[in-house]
């Protein structure tokens, strides 16, 4: 461990963000707290559906070819999301990520048998979230998410070009899809990069799905083969 790190120990020691226990982000008891996602669902109707994937009926020429996500937001898991954002707790990101059984994560697999050479793509943040942040936890998870499943990523080919509202602050669906509308680009001279390619997007929780289906859209628009979201929690 760094010098770093061991002053960080020091000075702002770890509590769980569950129940406040000294030493660890989340704490044993809290992990049996998380709701594991039993039973996935297509992305559009939220009917049961195998590892996801959109039905055939549901499916849009620019949609969403699937929806893989691993824990229920519930309290805790809102809760502890909330620190890692607002707290700045960035290697936190992969003690949640532990906390999920290896079962779950073994899962994640199936991308490899669904798809061909995908790509892992973090949501991108606003130029100015960034900074203010300083992080994007949607790239850690997405970098955590690739090593364990052996997938390639990148980090460079879609850009958020539109300072939105957090979707958290915004009430119904229609606000949240508007809020988004257009608000993601691709970085100059990528698309050759993703032409006829298949993506996974990834981002921390899934709620209306506003947020990647437009950037479903845009991908496909600009010449994606299949997309698929793969997000946290649901």
């Amino acid at each position: 461990m760094s010098l770093f790190n061991n002053l960080i120990d020091v000075f702002f020691p770890k509590r769980c963000f569950g129940c406040g226990v000294l030493g660890v982000y989340i704490c044993t008891k809290c992990q049996k707290d998380l709701k594991i996602i039993d039973r996935d669902a297509c992305p559009y109707c939220l009917k049961p559906s195998f590892f996801g994937l959109t039905h055939p009926g549901c499916q849009r020429k620019t949609g969403i070819d699937g929806l893989k996500s691993l824990l229920f937001y519930n309290a805790l898991l809102k809760r502890i999301i909330k620190q890692i954002k607002y707290r700045l707790v960035t290697s936190a990101v992969e003690d949640l990520v532990d906390a999920i059984p290896i079962s779950k994560l073994f899962e994640l697999a199936t991308f490899k048998e669904i798809t061909e050479n995908p790509i892992i793509i973090p949501t991108p943040l606003s130029t100015n979230r960034l900074h203010r942040r300083g992080f994007n936890q949607s790239e850690i998870l997405s970098t955590i998410i690739a090593k364990k499943i052996n997938i390639d990523k990148n980090f460079t080919l879609l850009e958020r070009h539109i300072d939105t509202k957090p979707q958290v602050s915004l009430k119904t669906p229609k606000e949240r899809y508007l809020n988004v509308r257009g608000a993601f680009t691709l970085a100059k001279g990528k698309c050759r990069l993703i032409k006829n390619r298949d993506l996974i997007i990834v981002d921390d929780v899934w709620t209306t799905g506003s947020t990647l289906k437009e950037i479903a859209r845009k991908l496909k628009l600009s010449g994606a083969r299949r997309v698929y979201a793969l997000t946290l929690a649901r």
